[in-house]
């Protein structure tokens, strides 16, 4: 973990050395790819309430280069022009444009998921895409740890590896490797052969980018339902963490017999449902996203979404009918 703190301090100098307007936080960030990615189908956005108000604001307090320094009630932190966001991609939703407009202009609103007036770019950034192929991999993994047969076959080929390679120190890093690069990269271009095959006719880069954003609509409901998964099986464990913050005596009664170990908030069968529709209502947005940044997209746009859903299905629906 120090050693990430580490790297990723020494990116960010470099990056801000070499580039300018964020680019640390913009291109090279895991957080803020994460947020500017996931945020985009947000149901919270910050917007002008109206667009002559901020066309004749003479201060331009949201964004005036005067006003970053002020520790309230600044200017945007994130460098954008608030009175013309018509996007949630790089807005934190900090709210600085909110109580520094005079004219009480920039409002809070509360909108449906994925919302039709946003923008859409036809393709999204190369830092963007290969984050989503990341996360992909990632979240497949996640899920797949709920079920150990899963896992298991999940990871045949990195302990396969691992067992020929006979040294313990590395199974972790080999294991990461598979998960978060070779097997995205092999699913992604897989698909995209698919699509070419089925006649699409651009470039395997260009159909990465054309598919990254509604694909991280799937991957982002796959991620919930591993949280769901986590939650209603920690919850229990509050009581016992306020009264033993370190968690050390709670473990050793929990082992005796002294404490019960605390039941699931729900059970497997209910998780299983819930996480079925997450993926459902996923796979909905994601063919909005799809036809919002191309109008008129074919069938054949929506093969890698369908099959990242159809992965986090199985793992979901095979560890609540195996029950183990």
């Amino acid at each position: 973990m120090k050693g990430m703190h580490i790297g990723l301090l020494s990116m960010a100098a470099v990056t801000g050395l070499v580039f300018r307007d964020r680019a640390f936080c913009r291109g090279f960030c895991p957080v803020g790819l994460l947020l500017g990615t996931y945020g985009r189908g947000g149901m919270l956005a910050i917007r002008p309430d109206s667009g002559k108000n901020c066309g004749t604001c003479s201060g331009k307090d949201c964004h005036a280069a005067s006003n970053r320094n002020k520790a309230d009630a600044g200017s945007c932190p994130s460098l954008l022009n608030p009175s013309r966001l018509d996007s949630n991609r790089d807005c934190i939703l900090c709210g600085q444009c909110v109580k520094s407009c005079r004219s009480d202009n920039m409002r809070l609103f509360l909108r449906r998921p994925f919302a039709g007036g946003d923008v859409w770019e036809r393709f999204a950034s190369w830092p963007v895409t290969v984050f989503v192929m990341l996360v992909s991999g990632f979240v497949t993994w996640e899920l797949c740890a709920e079920w150990p047969r899963a896992e298991e076959l999940f990871l045949f080929v990195p302990d396969l590896v691992n067992r020929n390679i006979g040294i313990p120190v590395l199974s972790g890093y080999i294991d990461a490797l598979w998960a978060m690069v070779i097997f995205p990269l092999l699913v992604w271009s897989l698909t995209g052969l698919g699509m070419r095959a089925l006649g699409e006719s651009a470039g395997i880069g260009e159909l990465w980018r054309r598919i990254a954003l509604p694909v991280a609509a799937v991957v982002s409901v796959g991620h919930m339902s591993k949280g769901l998964a986590k939650f209603v099986s920690w919850i229990g464990f509050l009581p016992h963490a306020l009264r033993d913050p370190s968690g050390t005596q709670t473990a050793i009664e929990i082992s005796r017999g002294i404490l019960p170990k605390p039941e699931a908030l729900l059970s497997l069968p209910v998780v299983a449902l819930i996480a079925s529709i997450l993926i459902g209502l996923g796979i909905f947005f994601a063919v909005r996203v799809a036809r919002m940044s191309h109008p008129g997209s074919s069938y054949r746009a929506f093969l890698l979404k369908g099959t990242f859903a159809a992965l986090f299905l199985a793992a979901i629906l095979g560890h609540a009918l195996t029950g183990h």
